[in-house]
């Protein structure tokens, strides 16, 4: 039997999206009329929605075991993005030629969240000792040069891949962007 738009799904038909419970009788989104659904009043044609800030509200894993807590995980949404973070493996090169060293770039939020679809376009600068092999950001659209020293982000993160050179010394890589706070990272070359 056809059921139509804003008219109640009988029970037992078990579409309804919480059919795992055994006393729910609220009827599927489906079988609401357009107006039901829609919790606020339309806007007028042309108008863009309202601009919302994000706010950061973590949400809390646990699992268990018979009642012991045994693993737990803080999923957190990130907020506007704030500020680069770099980290380095390994943080001491062998001054051969041939030692190579991953720096992974993140844009994080205050709260050191990663930050997903920055738009912001990020320039590297590297100084010392060592060769840009390249740089990945992630991007899988179109066609990208590697050793470019300006980047976007669009999932909030990439590699830089440095390889050594046969001269020993301190090596310098300086990340900025605009409206986010600039990262510094020093690594040695011995």
């Amino acid at each position: 039997m056809p059921i139509r738009a804003g008219t109640r799904a009988p029970a037992s038909i078990g579409t309804c999206p919480c059919s795992l419970r055994t006393k729910c009788i609220s009827p599927p989104m489906a079988f609401l009329s357009r107006r039901q659904r829609s919790t606020r009043p339309p806007r007028p044609f042309g108008s863009k929605p309202p601009s919302k800030t994000p706010v950061a509200k973590p949400v809390r894993f646990v699992g268990l075991n018979r009642g012991v807590v045994v693993c737990e995980y803080v999923l957190r949404t990130a907020g506007p993005a704030s500020r680069i973070e770099l980290s380095a493996d390994p943080s001491r090169l062998r001054a051969d030629g041939e030692d190579i060293c991953h720096v992974e770039f993140r844009i994080t939020d205050t709260q050191g969240t990663r930050v997903l679809g920055a738009p912001n376009k990020l320039t590297f600068q590297i100084d010392g000792p060592v060769e840009l092999l390249g740089i990945d950001d992630d991007t899988i659209t179109g066609p990208v040069d590697y050793r470019a020293l300006e980047h976007r982000a669009p999932r909030g993160r990439g590699l830089v891949i440095l390889r050594s050179t046969v001269a020993a010394g301190d090596i310098t890589m300086t990340v900025r962007c605009p409206g986010l706070q600039p990262a510094t990272l020093v690594l040695a070359s011995r």
